[in-house]
């Protein structure tokens, strides 16, 4: 059981969007516009605690060790994240860096869109 639990907890919390990172641009690439507001450190630990203890009905004292769990890994999530996008830029073009940053802000608006969503979620109760 520790170990569905445990595997569980990775999947949902080290999905790798390797590509999330703006890439350094050739000099001809606009500077970036503000950066858009990052929801609180942590928050989707906090959402998916509440479907995994929906899903496998958790007792109190299995939810406080998970939450403990996705804390103590939070560092090292995102050290791998970090190290993940590093190596795509490092495999890609001047060209596909530049086009990887125009996607990027072409999609920045669906973005905070998914994150009002997540945060609605959040207020109801």
């Amino acid at each position: 059981m520790n170990k569905l639990i445990v595997g569980l907890i990775l999947g949902f919390s080290t999905s790798l969007p390797a590509v999330a990172e703006t890439p350094q641009a050739p000099s001809e690439t606009p500077a970036p516009a503000a950066a858009a507001p990052q929801p609180e450190a942590g928050k989707h630990h906090g959402i998916k605690l509440k479907q995994l203890s929906e899903e496998l009905d958790l007792s109190k004292e299995q939810e406080a060790k998970i939450k403990s769990l996705f804390k103590k890994h939070k560092q090292k999530i995102k050290e791998i994240r970090e190290e993940s996008k590093e190596e795509v830029k490092e495999t890609l073009t001047p060209a596909q860096k530049l086009k990887l940053y125009q996607l990027k802000e072409k999609n920045k608006d669906k973005i905070n869109a998914l994150k009002e969503t997540v945060k609605e979620e959040e207020n109801k109760p």
